[in-house]
């Protein structure tokens, strides 16, 4: 559970080299990240798309009583009650994220090594045209390893495919391991985990203050710090 502000550390070493995942954000948000060592996790009933997380949930068998639609409003509010997302993008290249989530290119994006995370529930997002129909388990059923993945994906890992150029990576974290705080939930990340910060390419900050920022922030970490242009042919970014 965390309970304060510091990170825990996870030596640079243990981090894989692997693919980086990126949080857009604007520009006074991204720097509280890197300040507090902290991300906002996302809550269900407030997250942009009104039908994620909103699966058709087919009612129990040991509760036929209940309706569909009485049975989706429940898991939903049990959901929303219970858990918040971290969402991140695997790609820094589209113009639609620098231009919907870091203020029209003003803001940054922050690349974390999703090995050096803590959560163990990373998911990529699938996309799809429908709904995703998830049959909810009764009482004294025995749920296999299989079937809780089905319903996990099923209630949080299914988007509509206008949302696919998101390219999406999430995590479904616990409020309850969450530290609240002013109206809403954060959660520590490790200090080896961020590994890149990208400048908009419309941005104000400076390369030179950021690298003082995180000197200070991140002592002996080699943190790169990289501006965002436009591709010369292409529509989308380059660093």
């Amino acid at each position: 559970m965390v309970h304060q502000a510091g990170a825990v550390h996870i030596p640079q070493e243990i981090c894989s080299t692997m693919s980086l995942i990126y949080k857009f954000l604007p520009a006074d948000i991204a720097l509280k990240v890197i300040e507090t060592q902290q991300l906002r996790v996302s809550l269900l009933h407030q997250v942009n798309d009104i039908y994620d997380c909103q699966p058709r949930i087919i009612p129990s068998v040991n509760d036929p009583s209940q309706t569909e639609d009485e049975w989706t409003d429940f898991v939903s509010k049990t959901n929303q009650e219970g858990f918040g997302l971290l969402c991140f993008a695997d790609t820094y290249k589209s113009p639609l994220l620098w231009g919907h989530y870091a203020s029209c290119s003003t803001g940054l994006a922050l690349g974390f090594d999703p090995n050096c995370l803590k959560w163990d529930s990373k998911m990529e997002v699938d996309y799809k045209q429908e709904r995703p129909k998830v049959q909810w388990p009764g009482e004294n059923v025995n749920i296999t390893p299989e079937d809780l993945e089905i319903i996990t994906r099923g209630c949080f890992g299914v988007k509509s495919k206008e949302w696919e150029y998101e390219k999406e990576v999430r995590y479904i974290v616990p409020l309850r391991d969450c530290l609240p705080t002013g109206g809403m939930y954060f959660v520590n990340y490790e200090i080896a985990a961020l590994k890149q910060v990208l400048i908009g390419n419309r941005s104000s900050i400076s390369p030179h203050y950021l690298n003082n920022l995180i000197r200070y922030h991140f002592p002996n970490s080699s943190i790169e710090i990289r501006p965002a242009k436009l591709h010369a042919s292409l529509y989308e970014i380059v660093i």
